[in-house]
């Protein structure tokens, strides 16, 4: 008996036998994690090893990389261009760092970063420069940043707190679309958090920062954040999180909101949220999963409903369906009561897809949120209508050759079929079953083509060459495996229907003995053995392949 506790939880109990395994899906969170193996023997003995698993969720896998390139112009300011790109490598299962650039017509960004899983807490930071021509950093600006946080998730009791430092240098600034910049002043900036649960279903979490623009003019300001959450029954939560600027010679601001949200766990796809702050302005939403055209998500939404709100009012609604290839969604929102008593609709359409590869291959698909299957049809396999279904994560189409994109959404090891009910009966997947184990953010390629049964036919002769008619045979595989039967006619003819590519022997009767033959993948479809002759048991198992 294996059991796996997880901070503080049984995650898994399974029967094992002995062997090496992989464990794989296991939910580790942000933080520093409390995982115990405990094996169980036949006589009640536990044996166990405990082991503390940092988690930072920005970490690759280990020696995988993750990389984008980007380059545009200004929707308003179109003569202004602008690229970026960055790149990523998973040094070791707790250490990940990176490059990354941003350029317009008047400036350049580059820096690295890292983010580091440790025993005593996650770490993570960065280091920036930044020149520019047009007079904004003479010659070169700079910042840097570096947070830490310490949590334990299995520990409700500890609290968890971070710090982190930030500071640039006159002049730093992004590259933007903008044409016209302000220099930015030498900039400093400290914070710290620390938050817990209080019970089983509430939880406290504080916050705090000071920032403060360094040389001539300096000002300071220091926020305060308080956030209390509370869980219910049947899907219900609540939270209140008040704000506290202290800008240095002002008076201080206070804000406050009130959320509350409710998330039937018997109904997915089901939602309502709404917000309430101190100034008066207020937001609602309501999701709906729909069992029309194969499901669509609807939502609807609406800010500042309350008559007599000097914010202005607004009320939308958007609709969203999933289809194999894009993610397809349609809203529209009508703005009134605004302070310049206009009234403002808009009606938008969009098309998401994505374009995902793994080694040569690649394909079109909706948004995929992390790992994924590519099925790649070859051969005469593009002929034909493909089913494939990955368990636990959904069924896709493939025709007319079309590479086949299927998300994974667990890292567990899944099965995955491949089905041709379209296709002629002499002829099936290559590939029928396998067996998936995806990583994050994992591209896994499976390629395959159709395999042919085939048709073999000859003339059964005795050894002075005289036909053997109406003689029945079993024809058995090399491993020992009855597949088919036959049987001669009178002039000793026979016919074998549905073979597959291989080696076989045909048992006769025990008087006529053995016939063996190899049935190698060819155009016509069929194997001609013509006039053939068995070979008397005993002569058989001597030596079996003549």
């Amino acid at each position: 008996m294996v059991r796996i506790i997880l901070n503080g939880s049984v995650y898994r109990t399974t029967t094992m036998r002995p062997g090496n395994y992989r464990l794989l899906d296991l939910p580790f969170t942000y933080g520093l994690n409390d995982f115990v193996l405990e094996i169980e023997d036949e006589e009640g003995k536990i044996s166990s090893r405990r082991v503390i698993i940092p988690r930072e969720m920005n970490l690759l896998v280990q020696d995988t990389a993750d990389f984008a390139i980007s380059a545009g112009v200004g929707s308003v300011q179109t003569s202004q261009p602008m690229a970026s790109a960055y790149y990523r490598y998973g040094f070791s299962p707790r250490f990940t760092a990176g490059v990354y650039g941003q350029s317009d017509a008047r400036s350049f960004l580059g820096g690295i970063n890292f983010v580091n899983a440790s025993l005593v807490g996650n770490w993570s930071g960065g280091l920036a420069g930044a020149a520019a021509w047009d007079g904004r950093a003479s010659p070169l600006s700079f910042a840097g940043n570096l947070q830490y946080r310490f949590s334990l998730p299995g520990r409700d009791r500890i609290p968890s707190f971070g710090i982190s430092a930030e500071y640039s240098s006159t002049g730093f600034a992004a590259p933007s679309f903008a044409t016209v910049t302000t220099p930015a002043a030498r900039a400093l900036r400290l914070a710290g958090q620390v938050g817990g649960r209080l019970g089983k279903s509430a939880s406290l979490n504080v916050s705090g920062s000071w920032s403060t623009s360094l040389g001539a003019g300096s000002s300071d300001l220091g926020n305060l954040s308080v956030s209390l959450s509370k869980s219910f029954r049947a899907g219900v939560s609540m939270s209140l999180i008040a704000n506290l600027n202290m800008p240095q010679g002002s008076t201080p601001v206070m804000n406050a909101s009130l959320m509350l949200f409710i998330i039937p766990k018997d109904r997915p796809g089901r939602s309502l949220s709404y917000i309430q702050t101190s100034q008066g302005s207020s937001s609602i939403s309501v999701s709906e999963k729909l069992d029309l055209l194969g499901g669509i998500d609807l939502s609807a939404r609406g800010n500042n409903l309350l008559l007599g709100t000097s914010s202005g009012s607004s009320i939308g609604l958007s609709a969203k369906k999933t289809l194999a290839l894009a993610d397809l969604s349609l809203s529209g929102d009508f703005e009134y009561q605004n302070p310049s008593s206009t009234r403002i609709g808009r009606i938008r359409l969009s098309a998401n897809s994505a374009l995902a590869f793994a080694g040569p291959y690649f394909a079109f698909s909706r948004s995929i949120d992390d790992a994924f299957m590519l099925f790649v049809p070859k051969g005469e396999m593009k002929n034909e209508i493909i089913y494939v279904r990955v368990d636990g994560s959904g069924t896709g189409t493939s025709i007319k050759g079309r590479p086949l994109i299927l998300p994974i959404t667990s890292y567990k090891a899944a099965v995955v079929n491949i089905d041709m009910p379209e296709a002629s009966p002499e002829i099936l997947p290559r590939i029928q079953t396998a067996l998936l184990a995806p990583n994050l953010r994992s591209g896994i390629v499976l390629a395959a083509d159709i395999l042919k049964r085939y048709r073999v036919n000859g003339t059964l002769l005795d050894r002075e060459g005289n036909a053997l008619g109406y003689v029945a045979g079993d024809i058995v595989d090399m491993g020992g495996s009855h597949i088919s039967s036959t049987f001669t006619d009178e002039a000793g003819y026979f016919e074998i229907y549905d073979l597959l590519p291989g080696d076989y022997y045909i048992e006769w009767p025990a008087s006529i003995g053995i016939s063996q033959f190899s049935l190698v993948e060819n155009a016509e479809g069929e194997l001609l053995l013509g006039s053939i002759k068995a070979t008397l048991v005993e002569a058989f198992k001597e030596e079996p392949y003549p």
